[in-house]
């Protein structure tokens, strides 16, 4: 009802422009007026006819900014908690990062490597994965790998979820030999417990994978995290340290 108001109301000024200028002395500030006053009539009529058949392009404009706006609130939301948090990269899906980027990650780390898993079959298996080790641990770094217990009621548990996913104890033992034969200082240990999550700790960066029922860890989501004062890295290099000490043998 007022949108209507406003139109007629825009009508008749129109209307009283172009007949000022009609009988205006003057020719061309007739001329203005009449100008002016065309220009409204048309703009009446060509927003009457768009919001009739096309529906009111204010209202899609100001929603289209709304959109936007929103969108643009939850980036700067999500910025604010990654840089509270340490999170800098989030995967779908582990094998959604290939193995040489992981493989680059853990050469240009300057750390002590530190890994929480089930099997990691994928890395050792890796050609140069057995250099960049030996590269590590000649810089004085330390390497400390915990694999779950072949024998374990947890694996046989995880054996018993993932069915055809081959068997996971045999991809465990292979990989602790691969890893042996690597290099003697490397710690290696079983742990009869819960994996709640993965962890690949390369330097001041951590990989992070969520344990969930019945999939691999390469199907599983991942998430990349960096060192910072009480981020997420602080609290997994915690569950890793206290499954090192209390589950490991």
């Amino acid at each position: 009802m007022k949108k209507a108001l406003v139109y007629i109301i825009l009508c008749l000024i129109a209307i009283i422009l172009i007949g000022y200028g009609y009988f205006c002395s003057d020719s061309t500030l007739g001329g203005v007026y009449i100008s002016v006053g065309a220009s409204i009539l048309a703009t009446v009529l060509i927003n009457s006819l768009t919001e009739k058949w096309l529906g009111d392009p204010l209202n899609a404009i100001i929603q289209n900014m709304r959109n936007i706006g929103s969108k643009l609130n939850e980036s700067v939301s999500l910025l604010s908690m990654s840089k509270s948090t340490g999170l800098v990269g989030i995967w779908s899906k582990r094998a959604d990062l290939e193995t040489k980027d992981w493989i680059n990650y853990l050469k240009q780390s300057d750390g002590d490597i530190k890994i929480l898993c089930y099997a990691m079959s994928f890395l050792p298996e890796h050609p140069s994965f057995a250099n960049i080790i030996n590269e590590k641990i000649s810089k004085g770094f330390k390497v400390k790998i915990l694999f779950g217990d072949p024998d374990g009621s947890y694996i046989e548990a995880r054996k018993a979820e993932e069915r055809t996913e081959g068997c996971i104890s045999d991809r465990i033992k292979t990989s602790v030999m691969r890893v042996q034969e690597i290099n003697n200082k490397i710690e290696v240990r079983y742990f009869n417990a819960p994996l709640y999550a993965s962890i690949y700790e390369f330097g001041n960066k951590m990989f992070v994978t969520p344990q969930l029922y019945g999939i691999r860890g390469a199907g599983a989501p991942l998430i990349m995290v960096e060192k910072i004062e009480d981020g997420l890295f602080e609290s997994y290099d915690k569950y890793f340290e206290d499954v090192w000490i209390n589950f490991a043998n």
